[in-house]
């Protein structure tokens, strides 16, 4: 893990979801034009079809530290257990949100071309 603040991927994190935050209040009541839309949707498909990539680095990280032991799960009474249990569930979410994520890529892939065979109507 880098300790410079600028290489921190939290903080990446942090700025994408802010952007995000931002495009959306910008969007309320925009109307936008054809143009705009399918670029939009096509930078979105774009953004999605990144998410995968950060989510196996996540598990590939959860994995090296729980193989190093360098982690123990914490239960609510403050117990401490082998992660290897805990680990296999984060896993099975993150799995299961990077087949969400390729759904939703699909999905915006599609409405993208769809789209491409819109026009402005001539005056």
């Amino acid at each position: 893990m880098s300790t410079d603040p600028a290489r921190d991927p939290v903080q990446y994190a942090r700025a994408a979801a802010e952007a995000i935050r931002t495009l959306g209040h910008h969007l309320a009541g925009e109307r936008l034009d054809v143009g705009q839309v399918y670029d939009l949707l096509g930078e979105l498909a774009l953004l999605t079809s990144r998410i995968p990539q950060i989510l196996t680095a996540v598990e590939a990280s959860l994995t090296t530290a729980v193989d190093a032991g360098s982690l123990v799960a914490v239960d609510e009474t403050g117990q401490r257990h082998d992660p290897t249990s805990t680990r296999t569930a984060i896993s099975a979410h993150l799995a299961t949100t990077g087949d969400a994520a390729r759904a939703l890529t699909d999905a915006l892939d599609d409405a993208h071309e769809h789209t491409a065979h819109l026009a402005r109507r001539s005056a």
